[in-house]
This record gives C-alpha cells, structure tokens and sequence, in this order.
C-alpha cells in the first residue's frame, strides 16, 4: 500500500501567490469573446438565472463579474447586452432617481435591446415589474 503524499503548505501558498486571478477585462474579454451580445442579470447573487452572466457586488462563486452598481463607468463595452434582468437590486443603489440609476445601463444596451426590472413597491407592499425597450 503507497503511503499518501504529504503536502508542504509553503510550496503550495508560493504556488498559489504567483497565480493572480484575472482582471475585470480578461473576464469581460472572455465572456464576450465569440459573442453577438449577452444577457445581463444585475445582483444575481448566489441565484443567477441560467444563461445569463451574472453581475453583483458579492465576491460568490456564482458571480461572473463583481462589480458595485453604483460605481461608473459599468465594466462592459458599450452595446454589449441583448437582455438585462433585475430583481429587487437597482431599489438597493443611490441616487434614488431611476434616470441616474438606469444611465449606465442603457449605454450597455444593443439597438432594440430589452431590459426587465422587479421592485418592492413600498405604498402597495408588494412587487411591482416594469419592462424597457432601447
């Protein structure tokens, strides 16, 4: 019976330093690459729906891209995204004037490109949907 080979934990942590994890714009490159278009889903968290490339704050495993909303310019190139998604995440960011918020994305946004949003209505105590054509 072979003995199981011990790991040296230094090797193995000078080994890992010298892999860097790779950029904001190797990502996006490569999410890209061979691409028309993607489809954009803002904070999808840990729940992303399938298919789509997947931007939040939250450093998951889930997430394609980690990125604060709220800082501009967004990581992607212009007229990159056929369809974006949002559900209970664009309430999250500030200023709290949807024509601020929405900017950066509708620079995203291919001719006739489509985004769908999902909201808490505060009065109505319910969510509230709305739909956007570019």
């Amino acid at each position: 019976m072979t003995k199981p080979r011990r790991l040296d934990g230094k090797k193995v942590w000078e080994k890992a330093k010298k892999v860097s994890p790779p950029s904001i714009e190797e990502k996006v490159a490569k999410l890209l690459k061979d691409k028309q278009g993607i489809k954009l889903e803002l904070g999808g968290g840990a729940n992303p729906n399938p298919g789509f490339v997947n931007m939040d704050i939250l450093d998951l495993s889930q997430v394609d891209i980690v990125w604060n909303l709220e800082r501009t310019p967004w990581p992607l190139p212009d007229e990159c995204v056929l369809q974006a998604v949002a559900s209970h995440v664009l309430e999250h960011i500030t200023p709290t004037y949807e024509t601020a918020r929405l900017e950066p994305l509708v620079q995203l946004l291919v001719q006739k490109g489509i985004f769908t949003q999902e909201e808490a209505d505060q009065e109505l105590g319910r969510p509230t949907r709305g739909f956007m054509g570019v």
